[in-house]
């Protein structure tokens, strides 16, 4: 009898008999219903005979599947006799209440990812579930374990202090992550768990983690309350839990206490570098601190007016503690993101220059003051410079993915492009849930053009998208870079099909009609490409190096419409 059992509706069976003749290529025995059953009509005898001997159940999730009866009874069936069941998504549907508790905490698998697929199946054959084998590998072979830090709750009075609660995590984030044995998720993968918690196994499934951090802060004037708890979600048991009471002049010493119990919680035994960066207080002003854990509330809204804000209580911070080296990063950081996106003044450059002084006279010279360095060099034209500094912050500390995104600028600027992307790949290696990192490797591919190299990794990124997406259904920029990943992917129907939902939005920034400008023109629109290239300049899209090397707006160059939107930019960077 087969091996495996194929569970799905029959408006699906183009795609369910691709999939069966795929694992046929691959060894599987498989078998599926071709009789197209009613609902009306007897369940055969021979699907129940054939789920039970069957060794793993694949449902196709689809809308027409989860309202099937047919499908309903075949893996109600299969989790009553605990069979192994790999949903494997054909699309994103609800699932009626009818699947969801013999579905609950299933890892599933995109339909278009085969390898994922076949590795599942490999995975079930052995005995375990897919959800067992993702957590046995959240500690690998180098000791490394896989922790996330999960967005704490604001249980002050006013629930107005979440500056505070987002603050505690980014600090435990940084921390934690700083640890050799620890790999912890980015923040930018965990903030959708801000106002969505479900169950432990589901986050865990999703950041390929086994250790949850969470808990919760109060804030009353000067008095505070924090509660964290750290849970073990292969074991399903809570590992350690603290409440912490005291003045916000304690904070640090909380910081401190809480990152080394969750690491002797973990066996993990601190280097003496490693206790030197745990003990440390950034500044000894408890206000200092608070502004500058305020900043990030406007940092993350990335406008202009915001970034103004943040730099402001920054400014404001090193006024109380000139001796704070992180808000000195931090205005340098905040200088040069407002140039490079809103206003090309010189005038930014030098403040960002000055402020990485002054945290290299205070803090010495740290991966990120060099990495400052290398982003004003590249800014100023100096690329060898650029490339010099990269190299230094990546020396200083190879652990720091924001030098190997500085290298592969640095090596783009200078022609190197196979350099260029060895570092995006080796960025995308340190930040592997990060799109941005993906991005920025795959753009590099493509300009290169390395179209095997490119398809590999854009087949990689595309989940990484959709799930950023799924968490954020109104990141519009996300949905643009999607479009443009499906194009990289070869799935260009997909890929116009997301880029013209996305052309009625007209809250679109000027970088995002850019991309899209990208995606029409790679699949041969040149007239819809130079209208969003239009809207972008339109909107402050003031990159003109983009403009000017860019090979996807080859097609345009050389154009009358083309060539005096150039001169309308060229006026633009000038006269700022």
């Amino acid at each position: 009898m087969a091996d495996i059992f194929i569970s799905y509706s029959s408006y699906d069976r183009e795609k369910a008999n691709t999939l069966a003749k795929e694992l046929r290529t691959n060894g599987y025995e498989v078998w599926m219903d071709n009789g197209g059953i009613g609902g009306a009509q007897d369940w055969s005898s021979e699907i129940v005979e054939a789920l039970n001997k069957a060794k793993t159940i694949l449902f196709l999730v689809s809308k027409d599947s989860v309202t099937s009866h047919n499908c309903a009874k075949e893996i109600h069936l299969a989790s009553e006799k605990h069979k192994n069941i790999l949903p494997i998504v054909l699309e994103d549907t609800p699932l009626p209440v009818l699947f969801e508790y013999p579905l609950a905490g299933l890892q599933r698998v995109h339909y278009e990812h085969t390898e994922a697929i076949l590795e599942a199946i490999e995975i079930l054959k052995g005995g375990k579930t897919v959800m067992d084998a993702m957590l046995s590998q959240s500690r690998i072979d180098d000791g490394t374990i896989h922790l996330a830090v999960l967005p704490f709750e604001d249980q002050s009075p006013g629930q107005d202090n979440e500056w505070f609660a987002n603050g505690m995590v980014d600090e435990l984030i940084d921390t934690l992550g700083s640890l050799e044995q620890l790999k912890v998720n980015p923040r930018g993968d965990v903030v959708y768990y801000k106002k969505n918690r479900p169950k432990h196994d589901e986050i865990a499934s999703d950041l390929k983690c086994r250790y949850i951090v969470e808990g919760s802060v109060s804030k009353s004037g000067e008095k505070i309350r924090i509660r964290v708890l750290l849970t073990d979600t292969a074991e399903h048991k809570q590992v350690w839990s603290e409440k912490y009471d005291g003045t916000f002049e304690d904070i640090f010493d909380i910081q401190e206490s809480v990152a080394k119990k969750v690491a002797a919680s973990l066996t993990i035994i601190l280097t003496p570098e490693e206790e030197r960066k745990i003990v440390r207080k950034p500044t000894e002003n408890a206000d200092a601190y608070e502004l500058y854990l305020k900043a990030f509330e406007y940092i993350d809204r990335s406008t202009k007016s915001a970034f103004a804000n943040a730099l402001a209580l920054y400014e404001e911070a090193i006024r109380l503690d000139p001796l704070f080296v992180e808000a000195h990063l931090e205005i340098a950081n905040i200088s040069l993101w407002t140039y490079r996106i809103y206003t090309r003044s010189s005038e930014l450059l030098d403040h960002a220059r000055e402020a990485a002084e002054k945290a290299k006279e205070l803090g010495g010279e740290t991966a990120e003051y060099y990495w400052v360095l290398s982003s004003i060099a590249r800014q100023d034209g100096e690329y060898e410079s650029a490339l010099g500094f990269a190299m230094k912050s990546a020396e200083v500390d190879p652990k720091f993915s924001l030098a190997y995104d500085a290298l592969g600028f640095a090596y783009k600027a200078l022609g190197k492009q196979a350099e260029a992307v060895k570092a995006w790949e080796e960025n995308v290696r340190l930040r592997e849930n990060n799109k941005n990192a993906h991005f920025s490797l795959l753009i590099n591919l493509h300009e290169l053009g390395d179209t095997e190299q490119l398809l590999l990794a854009a087949d990689r990124a595309v989940p990484i998208f959709e799930r950023h997406i799924r968490f954020n259904p109104d990141d519009f920029n996300a949905r643009v870079q999607l479009a443009n990943v499906l194009s990289y992917a070869g799935k260009d129907k997909e890929s116009v099909i997301v880029a013209d939902e996305l052309a009625l939005v007209e809250s679109l920034d000027g970088s995002a009609h850019y991309n899209l400008a990208c995606v029409y023109l790679t699949n041969n629109s040149p007239e819809r490409g130079m209208s969003h290239l239009f809207h972008s300049v339109a909107k402050g899209f003031n990159n003109i190096e983009n403009f000017r090397n860019d090979p996807d707006l080859a097609p345009l160059r050389g154009t009358a419409e083309f060539e005096e939107l150039m001169k309308e930019l060229e006026e633009r960077v000038k006269s700022n």
